[in-house]
């Protein structure tokens, strides 16, 4: 047995035990991937109440690596909507106003700008450019990317490996996989972990003096607060497991759902053009090689981001689709469109997987588009986005849109309603910005896991700190809003 001060699983922590893979990306597929328009009797404990006619498996990724997700996310840096954290605040939780967290995305900030962008258009459409973090986020911006140099800052990068090996109230251990959170169900205080390397290696126990910290995402904290007594009764009774705690932990969960099926199509790509963008590729690679800039130390060599806002958002300057420009190859003569939605009404919901609940992926129901304004804001968010695509637009900037309909949709005329909620429903993919299975909320909150301070509950001396914890999804991407959420702490 080891006894430390503070326990935090996995990825981030100060004068703690940190459990986690260092360099080496182990990727586990928490679902298989997608079924469409199958008999729900073949896909036993996966439900959707709302449609059992149409069923939508994703592959959702559990990356088993120091910094977590960050280590593989689009590097987006956003710290979404001031409306966002207002919100927050008005909904019982004091010190989340936009106001009280703005000092602590300054801390973080230190960014580069990165990326070729197309904006006239846009900009002649009426979406401004803007900086995304200004007082206004409708409008389009320059890729603002968390990296340093030219090079990837995960939060590992950014905070652990600075200190790893100087501090010595820092002990980070790698291998290892943590079980069940130790919690005496007389007094209900946290007092440690049981970890194993493999289930068939024994057990070890590490003891903490203050607090156990869980940060394991949106997915895997939920899990592992409800294996170790803490959870809804009724699942927990169902798998076997002690309820030590009644509380609605896996509920709620959120998502941004987007749709990457809007295709541009450039004309009058001539060999002599490719002759001369392959030079101009050669010397972006050498600049990139010499000085670790330029379009080839982003994600994409053309990365045009944008916020609009449809008519069902009724708060002003306040967006509710985000979208993306996506060119990956300067030669290539497609180029594509990503709306997103921003605020989805649908909840779903993690159960434990009853083959395993320890080991066993949990069971992700989604639930995308179960509220029908959910389908009608997306649908009008592909549509401004679709504007660009005008004739005077495409002649004057020689492109022009792909309208053929994509299978199994092509029964159906493109651009209709019925075309686009088709395509929604087959190609509707998560943009991995899962949050909310261990809500924050006032006590008061039926739904609330954590207090405002991220303690759990009926629990002592036992916090959960990571984007499980957001009670509603923030207009944006969700990396930065989650590294506050931690410096903040």
């Amino acid at each position: 047995m080891w006894l430390y001060d503070m326990l935090v699983w996995p990825v981030l922590g100060c004068g703690a035990e940190i459990w986690g893979w260092e360099e080496e990306t182990e990727i586990e597929s928490l679902q298989e991937t997608r079924i469409r328009n199958s008999d729900i009797n073949n896909i036993p404990k996966f439900v959707n109440a709302q449609d059992l006619t149409e069923i939508l498996i994703l592959h959702f990724f559990n990356f088993k690596v120091m910094g977590g997700t960050s280590t593989i996310n689009g590097m987006m840096y956003t710290r979404c909507n001031k409306y966002d954290y207002d919100n927050w605040e008005k909904m019982g939780n004091p010190g989340w106003s936009y106001e009280e967290v703005l000092p602590y995305f300054i801390k973080s900030l230190n960014r580069t700008r990165a990326g070729k962008i197309i904006e006239k258009v846009f900009n002649d459409l009426g979406y401004p450019t803007i900086d995304v973090d200004g007082k206004t986020q409708i409008g389009i911006t320059y890729s603002q990317l968390t990296m340093d140099n030219g090079v990837r800052q995960s939060s590992n990068t950014a905070f652990i490996r600075l200190i790893w090996g100087t501090r010595p109230n820092l002990v980070v251990k790698n291998n290892i996989y943590v079980t069940r959170i130790l919690i005496d169900p007389v007094t209900k205080r946290a007092f440690g972990v049981e970890c194993k390397s493999s289930p068939t290696q024994p057990s070890q126990y590490f003891h903490a003096k203050k607090e156990v910290i869980v940060s394991a995402g949106a997915i895997n904290s939920p899990r592992l607060v409800m294996v170790s007594g803490v959870g809804p009764a009724e699942e927990l009774e169902k798998n076997g497991i002690e309820v030590i705690q009644n509380l609605p932990v896996g509920k709620n969960l959120q998502d941004h759902v987007s749709i990457d099926k809007i295709v541009g199509i450039r004309k009058n790509l001539t060999p002599d053009k490719n002759i001369n963008e392959c030079k101009e590729n050669f010397e972006n690679f050498k600049y990139n090689a010499e000085t670790q800039r330029g379009i080839f130390s982003a994600v994409t060599p053309v990365f045009l981001a944008g916020f609009a806002r449809t008519q069902y958002e009724k708060n002003t300057n306040v967006p509710d689709i985000y979208f993306v420009l996506n060119l990956n190859d300067v030669n290539s003569p497609q180029f594509f469109f990503l709306v997103g939605l921003l605020n989805p009404m649908s909840r779903g919901f993690i159960n434990l997987n009853t083959t395993n609940p320890v080991w066993g992926s949990p069971l992700i129901y989604t639930r995308y588009f179960t509220a029908d304004l959910d389908l009608e804001r997306i649908i009008e968010g592909i549509r401004i986005v679709l504007r660009v695509f005008n004739p005077l637009i495409m002649k004057k900037y020689e492109f022009e849109l792909d309208d053929t309909p994509i299978a199994p949709c092509n029964n159906l005329t493109f651009n209709s309603d019925e075309y686009w909620i088709c395509a929604v429903r087959q190609f509707g993919d998560s943009l991995y910005h899962h949050v909310g299975t261990c809500k924050m909320g006032p006590k008061e909150d039926s739904e609330a896991v954590v207090n405002p301070r991220l303690r759990v509950y009926g629990i002592n001396r036992l916090r959960v700190i990571n984007a499980s914890v957001i009670l509603v999804v923030p207009r944006g991407n969700t990396n930065i809003p989650v590294i506050t959420r931690v410096d903040q702490i």
